[in-house]
């Protein structure tokens, strides 16, 4: 309730405008001159930019042979202006942002996608309670895009982007995912805000695959190199 007050009083007390260049914005929160400056990232495993998105060949072979996932897509870079976007959505409650961040995934997402079902990475019960709302479902809320919530998390795990030793990001999200429903299709997409080593979309892949899924690729807004 607190979350969602601060969200309306910044509605309503702050004007709208690109957090980069400051233009007067009125739907989102990055003007079109900006938004052409993020950089296309097509493998975030082995940061290879591949001319073509293919769900058969979507990352190189050693890349596919190192993780669950079938394919790995991140649509821009994580840098200025994004992070602070995303930034600001995530640890600061801007839940306005949620809106922008949709409509820049809906645009720039591969039209290879956009007739599957996606699966949001879920955040931890007690996170949930505390941000006031589920980061990651309310994007794709706002979108035309299916999606259903066929994982819960079982594991408060710290923020990946703070833990800087390899071996602790993949111990960090070790077994943090279980099913909350047995998936019916044969093809989903999990979906993530940033991507840092991919443990987290790897460790979601896996129990989904676990559990009758035959092919899983992972889709999220940026990747943090």
């Amino acid at each position: 309730m607190l979350n969602l007050l601060k969200s309306n009083l910044i509605k309503i007390f702050s004007p709208q405008f690109c957090w980069w260049c400051f233009e007067a914005r009125k739907n989102d929160y990055l003007c079109q001159e900006h938004l052409n400056k993020i950089s296309l990232l097509l493998c975030p495993i082995c940061h290879k930019r591949y001319p073509e998105i293919k769900i058969i060949t979507s990352t190189c072979q050693n890349c596919r042979s190192k993780t669950f996932l079938d394919g790995l897509f991140v649509i821009f870079k994580l840098e200025e202006p994004l992070q602070k976007l995303i930034y600001g959505y995530k640890y600061d409650l801007y839940f306005q942002f949620g809106k922008t961040l949709a409509k820049l995934l809906e645009e720039n997402l591969p039209l290879q996608f956009k007739d599957l079902i996606f699966v949001p990475i879920p955040s931890f019960e007690k996170k949930i309670n505390e941000r006031g709302f589920n980061h990651i479902e309310y994007i794709l809320k706002n979108t035309s895009l299916k999606f259903k919530s066929y994982l819960k998390k079982i594991k408060n795990t710290l923020p990946q982007a703070k833990l800087t030793n390899i071996i602790e990001r993949q111990k960090n999200v070790a077994d943090c995912f279980a099913l909350k429903q047995k998936p019916e299709e044969k093809i989903l997409v999990l979906f993530d805000d940033i991507k840092t080593t991919g443990f987290t979309l790897n460790e979601a892949a896996k129990v989904l695959k676990q559990n009758g899924v035959k092919k899983v690729f992972g889709l999220t807004l940026a990747c943090k190199i």
